[in-house]
């Protein structure tokens, strides 16, 4: 809910999740197999996820002036990646 402006509040069909963060203009989610898939604004490849992590926790950087450009997530080996 709230604004759909480049697609962030509409997550891809048929896809479940264990955890979403929101971040200015993206939206990436934990899914029910701990790979992330990420949709919205792609300016700065934010929506691009490291190819074959598997994470526990992410949280999409809010906040605008560069702020929300990035995405940061605990892998399932307890390392963090952004």
């Amino acid at each position: 809910w709230g604004s759909t402006s480049g697609g962030k509040a509409t997550p891809p069909a048929r896809t479940q999740f264990l955890q979403v963060s929101a971040g200015w203009a993206h939206t990436c989610g934990v899914k029910t197999d701990s790979t992330v898939t990420c949709w919205g604004n792609n300016t700065y490849d934010q929506l691009m996820s490291p190819p074959g992590e598997h994470f526990v926790q992410i949280s999409a950087a809010g906040g605008g002036a560069g702020g929300g450009r990035h995405t940061c997530g605990i892998t399932d080996g307890a390392a963090a990646l952004c």
